[in-house]
Parts: C-alpha cells; sequence; structure tokens
C-alpha cells in the first residue's frame, strides 16, 4: 500500500518504474461494491474485475511460479 502524499499519476509511474505486476487505486466506489479496477504491468488500460476473481488470479499466477 502506497499512502504517501504523491499524486495518483506519480504514484503509478513509480509502479511501472518498479515493475508492479498490478497497480490497484481503491477508493469508497470500490469498498461499496465488489468490483475492482486492475491494472496489468505494461498495461494502460484498466480492467474491471469481481475481487474474488482477482484474489483466484493472483493466486493461481503464484502456484503457477513455484
Amino acid at each position: 500500500a502506497d499512502i504517501s502524499d504523491e499524486t495518483v499519476s506519480k504514484k503509478i509511474r513509480s509502479a511501472e518504474k518498479a515493475k508492479v505486476p498490478y497497480m490497484l487505486v481503491i477508493g469508497q466506489k470500490e469498498v461499496d461494491s465488489d468490483k475492482l479496477n486492475v491494472r496489468k504491468h505494461g498495461s494502460r488500460d484498466t480492467e474491471e474485475i469481481a475481487k474474488d476473481k482477482f484474489i483466484k488470479q493472483v493466486q493461481d499466477g503464484i502456484e503457477k511460479r513455484a
């Protein structure tokens, strides 16, 4: 989690530079729903995905790498 005072755009640029695999910006809208907006490394587009599906996707990726 990045709770620094930097702008969201700067945080995204920093995450891209650091090759962070997934970026999520979670605001009140995401807290109130079961959906997340996920941006994958190397993509400028975001994908709306159910929280459970995203967690499963990340877990599957971890298992494939192990």
